[in-house]
């Protein structure tokens, strides 16, 4: 697929890539991470658990798996809906070739700021709501120590859009012709506002 042609004012555009590989090597490290740190933060608002095993039983499994897929669910949804109110047609799926559940405004100039906005408000918005959760009673606490587990690990893709954001001009505009081929429209001036 060819890239739009550049708004009045940008230089052509540069292809912006996903690596799977460094995806999923982010996303395991993520998970580790979080397993630590939030595990950490549970034992402490939990105090020490008694016993020393967990046992799963398939209502368990079937739980867990429900609770990871409302999980990207909602994630998802919370970019869609910020999306939404920033005037975007919004698109969900599936990629099967990351694989990962996606939100996108196909075919339509993004600006910077909005861009940002719509990337870090998921992890922002679930890890306000699940660390709280961490000191209630424990099957919500446990609920909600996986829900950031799974949240964490799963905006490995949005944190790095985002670090990526910092490299570019506030003024540039994104462009997502459809799940594969993104674009980066940069103004055509060297004076552009970089971010610092």
């Amino acid at each position: 697929m060819t890239a739009p042609s550049p708004p009045a004012g940008y230089r052509p555009p540069e292809q912006f890539r996903y690596s799977s590989v460094f995806l999923a090597v982010a996303s395991l490290v993520a998970l580790v991470a979080s397993i630590v740190v939030f595990g950490a933060l549970l034992w402490f608002l939990q105090g020490r658990p008694e016993g020393g095993s967990v046992s799963f039983g398939l209502g368990e499994i079937v739980a867990v798996f429900l609770v990871c897929l409302a999980t990207y669910l909602v994630h998802e949804a919370i970019h869609g809906l910020v999306f939404r109110l920033l005037g975007y047609r919004v698109s969900f799926g599936f990629a099967a070739h990351v694989p990962a559940f996606y939100t996108a405004a196909f075919g339509q100039f993004i600006t910077w700021r909005d861009n940002l906005l719509v990337g870090v408000a998921p992890f922002i918005v679930i890890t306000a709501v699940a660390i709280p959760l961490l000191a209630a009673p424990l099957p919500v606490a446990l609920v909600a120590y996986l829900v950031l587990l799974v949240n964490t690990s799963g905006a490995v893709g949005d944190l790095y859009l985002t670090w990526r954001l910092w490299r570019t001009g506030r003024e540039a505009l994104f462009y997502d012709a459809d799940i594969e081929h993104n674009y980066v429209f940069e103004p055509a001036n060297d004076t552009a506002m970089v971010a610092e």
